[in-house]
């Protein structure tokens, strides 16, 4: 049988370097003493050349559209250039992208230059915050020169990865409004059977490689208490945030001490007639990651123009 094309013949590329050994002098081991690194007597050189090609692309499909899915597209389309081995295609439930930062609206711990009394004005002015510093919390390969202060707030998060997806089109192979509702791996074909739900349809797709970016906090629920649906007053979940009503005067219970309440309730309680907030145990509050590397531990630092440049 002929070997195939895509094969490399290791021996004739053995064989060529024997015939034109290495220089001497080209040993030097870079050190400043002159020394040399001699090849041992049974040295074999590495042929520096892929071994063997594929015939066809290999399909990858990403569940979600959030920092991961995004940096998928990334590598496969600009860092690593992999168009010509890989189809990918990215199910995001939602119609943007964004991920928790397209969905978590809850207002946060940004301190807005006026307090306006209303909450519409109190969730424009104050929005969620992330807990990383932002110039270590962008893609690996696009920072973002822009960020204006050391921790950046959501809807900044939000700007940052919208701006990046249009200017590298990362969103070429997205399919909106699109959830994943099963994937099951069939061993006899070694794919990856998924079904996904697109309005009232449902579509079925195969994959080879098969990369759930979907995230931890998408599977929120309500504590089970008795009558909690049967409340007359306004419910709204941190991970389903209802924007435009107005807190201002209410008397509000929040449940819960996690991280999202730890923003909420200072919040809520500038604007609250009464706030109680209630919980099964204490919590405990951690010095913020990376914070000694701020010029104000402890605060959130703006950035100044000279900074920025």
């Amino acid at each position: 049988m002929a070997p195939s094309r895509d094969l490399v013949d290791i021996a004739s590329h053995v064989a060529a370097e024997s015939a034109n050994p290495i220089p001497e002098e080209a040993h030097t081991n870079g050190s400043t003493n002159g020394t040399t690194t001699e090849k041992p007597h049974n040295w074999i050189p590495i042929a520096e050349h892929v071994l063997w090609k594929p015939t066809r692309k290999v399909k990858v499909i990403s569940i979600g559209c959030g920092f991961s899915g995004l940096t998928m597209a990334q590598k496969i389309q600009n860092a690593y250039k992999m168009d010509d081995r890989v189809e990918h295609v990215i199910y995001e439930k939602n119609p943007e992208i964004g991920g928790t930062w397209l969905e978590n609206r809850y207002p946060g711990a940004s301190i807005p230059s006026q307090i306006q009394y209303r909450a519409v004005s109190l969730i424009k002015s104050s929005q969620v915050m992330c807990d990383v510093p932002a110039h270590i919390y962008t893609f690996l390969d696009i920072p973002n020169p822009d960020w204006p202060a050391f921790y950046a707030t959501g809807g900044e998060i939000q700007e940052y990865l919208t701006k990046t997806t249009k200017q590298y089109n990362l969103d070429r192979d997205v399919k909106y409004n699109s959830k994943v509702i099963e994937a099951i791996w069939e061993e006899e074909s070694a794919q990856w059977k998924v079904k996904v739900k697109q309005g009232e349809n449902v579509i079925s797709d195969t994959c080879d490689i098969l990369i759930n970016g979907s995230g931890v906090l998408n599977a929120w629920s309500w504590p089970n208490i008795a009558g909690l649906h049967e409340f007359k007053g306004h419910i709204c979940h941190s991970a389903d945030w209802r924007s435009g009503y107005d807190f201002a005067g209410k008397r509000i219970a929040v449940i819960g001490n996690g991280s999202s309440a730890i923003q909420i309730v200072p919040e809520l309680a500038k604007v609250a007639s009464r706030l109680t907030n209630l919980v099964r145990s204490p919590t405990w509050i951690s010095a913020p990651f990376a914070e000694e590397l701020s010029k104000a531990p402890g605060t959130n630092p703006k950035y100044t123009d000279e900074e920025k440049e």
